[in-house]
């Protein structure tokens, strides 16, 4: 293989990729042949800025990738300047759109991005509502803020801090946001949003005909004025247990629903089957929401079709339990695909059963580290900000997985930043290597 690739010249790449494919007869061969054109071309690629084509399916990415990886991780891509996925029909026509809203813009300053995740106000109330029976003994769900003045609040303090806070990037949690309030936070963006460029809506409950989606709008500022560029659906629903503590704690009528016919509750809306890819001048930004990032070794999990295209997953999220979860898949996106990946979480229903659950996450950035420090192209740097203190010790307590131990990541608390309770969020700083 390194012979062929060795032969090709410095321009001309397809034309040498024809004239050699002709001689070969068996798929392995044409395989071989491709990947070892491609790792030439990728060698050779000495673009500064992202060029995006789209050819049938596939969509190409040219220019460097902000992580860099010196060596092959497992399951990992093997290039540095070239990549590639393929794309359906719905999404090829959103990333065409998108194209043309999000390629100019560059979201790293310096090398660095910085990225705000609203929160919220711990202790703030959501509400659960009964959609209505569906298949496989489940009750439909939809859950939503149960004060506007919630809504209200974290959009007008989220804005100011992040405006304050240099973040070129505001993500609102899941179901936040209703989406008569998107146009508020237009209001609150045009007045003051510093170096913003785009905004991530939280999400909520929308109807398209008869279908009902959880989706988040996707605001960016063109021209000095912000407007809907994009959007993203979520794909896997939220389900808990139905009993008789949970019908009490969210009034629902078990005369209406009885607990012997329905053993679970569902998120009621129809599941999306499309990604949403951003495209920046800079960097390829993913969107998921929620349980859309949960586990990687989840089949119907979004982020495997594309973790090796995008350099940075926002993902927003409802979560009122322990999320470990995502801390785990967000180490595995940064270790062997080279991702950062941001998450912010509502935090809404922290005190609900009484006492604070100290080892929820409020919001957490962890990215691949390659700097001059370390030596190990899988590092990991980044925080992971719960609501309280969350270890007394850092040792291992027993039975929770070592990951939560990572060299290289911080574990702070709310109490111990004034400026992410005054304005219900936090702001991370990814550093790509220099």
């Amino acid at each position: 293989m390194n012979a062929w690739y060795k032969t090709a010249p410095a321009t001309g790449y397809v034309e040498w990729f024809e004239s050699k494919r002709a001689g070969f007869h068996s798929e392995l061969e044409e395989f071989k042949l491709a990947l070892a054109f491609l790792l030439y071309y990728d060698a050779h690629c000495t673009r500064k800025n992202l060029v995006y084509s789209l050819s049938g399916d596939l969509l190409m990415a040219e220019g460097p990738k902000i992580w860099g990886e010196p060596r092959i991780t497992i399951e990992s891509c093997p290039f540095s300047n070239i990549r590639g996925v393929i794309l359906n029909e719905v999404e090829k026509a959103a990333f065409n759109k998108a194209l043309g809203d999000f390629s100019d813009i560059s979201l790293f300053s310096n090398g660095e991005l910085n990225v705000a995740a609203a929160h919220g106000d711990v202790g703030s109330v959501l509400d659960l509502r009964v959609s209505k029976p569906m298949g496989f003994e489940n009750l439909g769900i939809h859950v939503l803020p149960k004060n506007p003045d919630d809504e209200v609040n974290v959009i007008a303090k989220a804005v100011e801090g992040a405006a304050d806070g240099g973040a070129s990037v505001l993500i609102f949690p899941e179901l936040s946001i209703e989406e008569d309030k998107v146009d508020f936070l237009k209001t609150v963006l045009a007045r003051k949003s510093g170096n913003l460029k785009m905004v991530v809506g939280g999400s909520s409950y929308f109807s398209e005909g008869q279908d009902w989606f959880n989706g988040a709008p996707i605001l960016v500022k063109r021209g000095g004025t912000w407007q809907k560029a994009a959007a993203y659906k979520k794909m896997i629903p939220f389900s808990m247990g139905y009993n008789e503590t949970v019908a009490k704690e969210y009034n629902i009528d078990t005369k209406k629903y009885p607990l012997n016919s329905y053993k679970t509750l569902s998120e009621d809306f129809t599941m999306e089957d499309n990604v949403t890819i951003l495209p920046f001048a800079d960097c390829v930004v993913g969107i998921a929401i929620c349980r859309d990032a949960l586990d990687l070794l989840d089949s119907h999990n979004p982020v495997h079709k594309y973790c090796d295209f995008v350099d940075v997953m926002l993902v927003i999220s409802d979560n009122n339990g322990d999320s470990n979860m995502f801390v785990g898949t967000a180490e595995c996106l940064a270790r062997w695909h080279n991702c950062a990946t941001v998450y912010t979480n509502s935090v809404a229903e922290a005190k609900r059963s009484g006492e604070t659950d100290i080892h929820l996450e409020v919001s957490f950035g962890l990215y691949p580290f390659k700097g001059q420090n370390s030596s190990d192209s899988t590092s990991v740097s980044g925080e992971i900000t719960y609501i309280k203190p969350p270890f007394p010790e850092k040792k291992t307590q027993e039975g929770m997985a070592q990951l939560l131990f990572s060299t290289g990541i911080s574990y702070l608390s709310l109490e111990e930043d004034a400026n992410a309770i005054t304005y219900c969020c936090k702001i991370y700083n990814l550093k790509a290597p220099k």
